[in-house]
């Protein structure tokens, strides 16, 4: 952009470089495989399960879902996905926690008794039963993450996509969501964990990604 001559120039715009933040990744999950991605902060890992979700697109190679690209077919790969990204606020703050967890099981076509039977287990499992009739706004940030835990298994997916999820679990809820999780998989449900501790990633996978690894050009598989 440009002044005419003898003003100032007050705005300045200027191209950002670009910045590579995933390159040669190659990233495969077989049923009910228990996998986490490791590495630094910055390294990538939540760019990996928001491409998986089809929150964000690719600017080359495929992304696919259970052989759907869930950006193209969001809505049909969405069903078969569970997601629970650190920082979440995608939930209505007047409703009650268990509300929260009815309304979005209802959006999966959950039935009635199954979904009451899953919100009693997830809530249990993850420590929130007590306080699930208060509404969303009341709860404490640690709550509501641990809460959109509790809506990722909800409908017992196909892939379980989890940033952090063991932050804001105490050591008993650590030992009680593991279980769940272990449930999960056995049953066919794949699992891909975000974690920048190795030591988390290596007591809870079959396989761990380090994103650190992998220079440029150079994908690992799992």
């Amino acid at each position: 952009m440009s002044f005419p001559e003898g003003l100032p120039g007050r705005l300045s715009l200027k191209r950002p470089a670009r910045e590579v933040v995933l390159d040669g990744i190659d990233l495969e999950l077989g049923r009910g495989c228990r996998a986490s991605l490791t590495g630094p902060n910055g390294s990538g890992k939540t760019t990996v399960l928001r491409l998986a979700a089809g929150l964000l697109l690719p600017d080359s190679g495929t992304v696919k879902v259970f052989d759907l690209d869930p950006c193209r077919r969001h809505s049909a790969a969405a069903r078969m996905l569970g997601l629970s990204l650190s920082g979440e606020r995608s939930f209505y703050w007047r409703l009650s926690a268990k509300e929260n967890l009815e309304y979005f099981g209802a959006l999966q076509g959950m039935p009635r008794s199954r979904l009451r039977t899953r919100i009693s287990e997830a809530l249990a499992a993850l420590g929130l039963a007590e306080d699930s009739s208060r509404p969303v706004e009341a709860l404490s940030t640690g709550y509501r993450q641990r809460l959109a835990l509790a809506r990722a298994v909800l409908h017992s997916p196909g892939l379980l996509l989890l940033d952090e999820p063991f932050r804001s679990l105490d050591e008993e809820s650590v030992r009680s969501f593991t279980g769940l999780l272990d449930e999960l998989s056995r049953t066919g449900t794949s699992i891909l964990v975000a974690t920048p501790s190795s030591e988390e990633a290596g007591s809870f996978s079959d396989s761990v990604f380090r994103l650190g690894d992998a220079r440029p050009g150079e994908g690992r598989g799992i």
